[in-house]
């Protein structure tokens, strides 16, 4: 990645160079934007090679096209690293079997082209099989559907867990059962086997219903938090600060809020209630940006504490925009000087 500090004579701000590092996975493929292979690599060479290149992070691409984006990167000489998200249709009688076959066409990929052209995976759990995790039989099952990417793991190419809900939803009236599960496995496994595994947090979505509350947001932050778990966000995040509906709900999650509430709760242990209020601040002026520190509410977070969180806690956000984050930062006025 580009040294950002060299992106012009001044000095960029460096509370802000930690917080928002690679911050960006590019997911032009994926809805809305569901730009077509061609277009959606050359936005990203664009990116890359651009003034805020420092905030972008990896391409995410299906298993099933990893091939065709590589030699299209290699078309532009693009220097691109891939999410790889395998294809599951999210039935629990289908996981191994695509997992399986999904490995395959990963190792394959990765005999030709090299393990380091893929930086992480990111996979699908429906909630039944979630639910199912409260017996050794269903963690047996998904040790045994994760064995397909052993040789990733073994090289140190994690893999990200999102929940998804029956119907489509993406909350359910046992979503907070659901997460524990989750969290509690993945954190057994990544301890106990050594297998670098996350959570993938959904944001949003098309329909209202589709947003998660601010107490599922943080919910699913702390509870990353305290197994030591990694976790990773998607969708619904191209607001910079979170926006209310006509009762104050969050209707739109803001990726300051998201990211800002893991950093706290990473760095200051900040407790379950006041993760909940950040992640529904409103008030963006309550979060600024100096050169050797953050202000996150009444909190001041060092460079140090800030990259250590994002390291370990707040890994980045899937977006098919990267257009609308920056330009998103750029109308708050919080991109420094040197990258505007």
């Amino acid at each position: 990645m580009p040294d950002e500090s060299k992106q012009s004579g001044e000095s960029v701000n460096s509370s802000f160079a930690a917080f928002s590092k690679g911050l960006i996975d590019y997911a032009g493929l994926f809805p809305p934007a569901a730009l077509g292979l061609a277009e959606a690599i050359n936005n990203f060479q664009r990116y890359r090679s651009g003034e805020h290149s420092a905030l972008l992070g990896d391409f995410i691409c299906p298993v099933a096209k990893l091939r065709e984006a590589r030699a299209l990167a290699d078309q532009n000489s693009a220097d691109v690293r891939f999410i790889a998200l395998p294809e599951y249709g999210g039935e629990h009688s289908d996981m191994t079997e695509d997992f399986e076959a999904a490995g395959k066409e990963l190792l394959s990929f990765s005999e030709e082209f090299g393990v380091q052209r893929i930086s992480a995976l990111e996979l699908k759990l429906n909630e039944a099989t979630a639910q199912g995790l409260e017996d050794r039989g269903g963690v047996t099952e998904l040790i045994t559907a994760l064995a397909a990417f052993n040789s990733f793991f073994e090289r140190g190419v994690g893999a990200f867990v999102e929940l998804v809900y029956e119907k489509g939803q993406r909350v359910s009236p046992q979503w907070q059962e659901s997460i524990v599960k989750i969290v509690v496995v993945l954190s057994e496994l990544k301890n106990e086997l050594g297998v670098p595994l996350g959570l993938k947090l959904r944001c949003g979505g098309p329909r209202a219903e589709d947003v998660p509350s601010a107490t599922q947001v943080a919910f699913a932050i702390n509870q990353c938090r305290e197994a030591q778990l990694p976790v990773k966000f998607t969708a619904g995040l191209h607001k910079a600060a979170c926006a209310h509906n006509s009762v104050g709900e969050v209707k739109e999650h803001g990726f300051l809020n998201v990211f800002g509430a893991a950093v706290l709760a990473h760095a200051k242990q900040l407790e379950f209630p006041a993760l909940v209020d950040f992640v529904q601040l409103s008030d963006v002026s309550k979060i600024a940006f100096s050169d050797d520190s953050v202000r996150l509410g009444v909190h001041d977070v060092s460079v140090r504490e800030l990259k250590k969180a994002r390291d370990e806690l707040a890994v980045s956000f899937g977006s098919c925009s990267f257009e609308e984050p920056i330009d998103e930062l750029r109308k708050l006025s919080m991109l420094p000087a040197a990258i505007q």
